[in-house]
């Protein structure tokens, strides 16, 4: 059986650790933050990348970039609630991002809450956009 391993992150020579560096001289960088949690979540470092991309959001509560991601991770380690916390409050601000409402249909079919997860696909399919997310969740309910 492959593994899903086999596609993990590889970062490039040194990116982690002149990221580190920067980080020492600009300890508040936004910018910094994020590019070292990307390359944890790239990596597979889930823990380190939410551990970093919590400073992120303690730095700037409202960055909708880093929330959206700080969802993904916390779906990822297995905190479905939270994630769906997160991503209903990001949905609240944009109610037509197409992103987040196939996070929250992907994650409440993850926990089996089918109802849900058929109400978000059916508002994902209300905005008539054309992408792969679309065929993908037309799996779900067909």
């Amino acid at each position: 059986m492959l593994s899903l391993k086999c596609f993990k992150y590889r970062p490039k020579q040194n990116e982690l650790q002149e990221i580190e560096n920067q980080l020492e001289r600009n300890p508040d960088s936004l910018e910094l933050l994020f590019k070292k949690a990307d390359i944890f979540y790239k990596k597979w470092e889930w823990d380190y990348a939410l551990e970093t991309i919590e400073k992120v959001l303690q730095l700037s509560p409202e960055f909708a970039e880093a929330k959206f991601k700080y969802g993904i991770l916390k779906n990822l380690v297995g905190e479905h609630e939270e994630a769906i916390s997160i991503f209903t409050e990001l949905l609240e601000k944009d109610p037509n991002n197409a992103d987040i409402i196939f996070n929250l249909a992907y994650i409440n079919h993850q926990i089996e809450d089918y109802t849900k997860a058929e109400q978000y696909v059916e508002q994902l399919l209300s905005l008539e956009i054309n992408t792969d997310m679309l065929y993908f969740c037309s799996g779900f309910y067909s």
